[in-house]
């Protein structure tokens, strides 16, 4: 149990640094881009990305995630690795150059009929080679996360970020391009690592091309299509949903708002970049690892619900301090948003099992249900309540396919989840939500210290209701400084 903490804490802290790095700079560029670009501009950014999203699913087709797995099966065996990694490498490059190909050409026809006031050439057309650039890169990553390099795999992350950011902020402060400056230095920044992911590509994989390995990988991963594929739509189809109701100033305000309220996500990505392959490992080694893997899994679980409490708490006074005014109003997004955070980064959690067990064929159906509630709700709740009404509609919709998966996963690969523990703290943190939204006040001082008073509260909770005892805190603690 030691160990794994261990090389979990470990691995994590390493990817930690460069999330908190990346996540905490475009934080902070926040005050900069809202000077610099209009609502009407941040809504063009959210439904462009949006379509990036999407079309980097169809184009991985689930290889970054197949590495990460296939990856275990060949690490003792150079040649052979070298050549599934050629074989996923080649297929990749082949299929997204078509699809990019049949899209330049096809869609200026397709864009007007999905996107109300975005023009196809120079936005979407630009943007189209964004995910084009990034495939061999992240299947180069998901390499790196399978051999738990994380020193690498964060120095590549975090060098993409910088050179990104400077060519973003290049365009769009000192050129006054808006929301194309935005996408263009994202495309460049693409473009300078695609070049870079090649040539890392060839120390990996060799020249060959194996039929029978393309086939395993991609019924692996081919079924994850649909999953993220509902995955995006529960996260993102939200911002297409909105154009059609209001204003790309009010899809602005909604992706300000959703932009900061996601910033638990930094804390579950962190975690499952360690997780996932620590996961594997430990579960290869039977006995009573799924006991060990349980007990692990409720201290996750607790990191993440904490995390997402403070942006809960404080998401008001963060709206203040890091936007201008006419961005004041994405403040009422941050909550439900957060909130829903905290149910993604459960079921990260919860969805490993299957993803190690190789189960993935009912993931898109869960996915897809949860889709469909979503965009079911957003269309009913869009036109009563606005932007919140999308917010809630994900909520929802995340919390669903939470259920769903930790049913299947439990038949799937059961590990003891404490479900007594996790529960009481879910319902502690309901109680601390609802006390936040209802307790409002004029002062300043005296709003932030109910907050800090709610907070409190959910710290005592956690210790009375002995979810978290104070022993194990004492031995966290050491575990932490290195001694034990």
């Amino acid at each position: 149990m030691l160990e794994l903490l261990k090389s979990l804490t470990k691995n994590t802290a390493i990817y930690g640094l460069g999330n908190i790095l990346q996540r905490g700079a475009a934080f902070l560029l926040v005050p900069l881009y809202t000077r610099f670009l209009t609502p009407a501009d941040y809504g063009i950014v959210a439904v462009v990305n949006s379509i990036v999203q999407v079309l980097s699913i169809v184009y991985e087709m689930g290889q970054a995630g197949a590495v990460n797995r296939f990856y275990f099966e060949y690490a003792d065996k150079r040649d052979e690795l070298r050549n599934y990694l050629g074989t996923v490498f080649t297929f990749s490059l082949i299929n997204t150059g078509l699809i990019t190909a049949l899209l330049l050409v096809f869609g200026k026809f397709i864009s007007p009929l999905i996107l109300k006031d975005i023009p196809f050439d120079p936005y979407i057309k630009l943007a189209l080679w964004i995910p084009f650039f990034s495939i061999p890169l992240s299947i180069l990553l998901g390499l790196y996360r399978a051999r738990e390099q994380a020193v690498l795999y964060t120095f590549i992350q975090l060098s993409k970020f910088l050179v990104t950011t400077a060519l973003i902020v290049f365009f769009v402060v000192f050129f006054r391009q808006g929301a194309l400056g935005k996408i263009r230095g994202q495309m460049f920044g693409c473009l300078i690592f695609f070049i870079l992911s090649l040539a890392l590509a060839l120390r990996e994989a060799a020249p060959s091309f194996s039929v029978s390995k393309l086939k395993k990988s991609l019924l692996f991963g081919f079924p994850l299509v649909p999953h993220l594929l509902g995955a995006w739509i529960l996260a993102l189809a939200d911002r297409f949903i909105l154009q059609m109701f209001v204003p790309l100033s009010v899809v602005g305000l909604y992706n300000v708002g959703y932009q900061l309220g996601t910033i638990p996500s930094m804390v579950v990505l962190t975690i499952s970049l360690a997780w996932v392959p620590l996961f594997y490992r430990e579960a290869k080694k039977g006995g009573h690892a799924q006991r060990r893997l349980g007990k692990v899994s409720t201290l996750i679980a607790l990191v993440i619900i904490f995390a997402g409490l403070l942006l809960i708490v404080f998401s008001k006074e963060i709206i203040l301090l890091m936007t201008s005014k006419e961005f004041y109003a994405a403040a009422v997004v941050v909550p439900p948003v957060a909130l829903g955070c905290i149910l993604d980064g459960l079921y990260v959690v919860a969805v490993t099992p299957v993803f190690y067990m190789a189960k993935t064929k009912m993931l898109p159906l869960f996915t897809g249900i949860a889709a469909s509630i979503n965009i079911g709700l957003n269309f009913l709740l869009i036109p009563k309540l606005g932007m919140i009404g999308a917010a809630y509609a994900t909520l929802i919709a995340f919390a669903l396919r939470l259920v769903l998966v930790v049913i299947y996963a439990q038949r799937a690969y059961p590990i003891p989840y404490e479900f007594h523990k996790i529960g009481k703290v879910l319902v502690m943190l309901g109680g601390v939500y609802l006390a936040n939204e209802f307790l409002t006040f004029d002062s300043g001082a005296l709003s932030i210290a109910v907050k800090i008073a709610l907070l409190l509260t959910f710290i005592g909770g956690l210790l009375i209701f002995r979810v978290v005892r104070v022993s194990e805190l004492v031995k966290g603690w050491k575990l932490l400084h290195g001694k034990e």
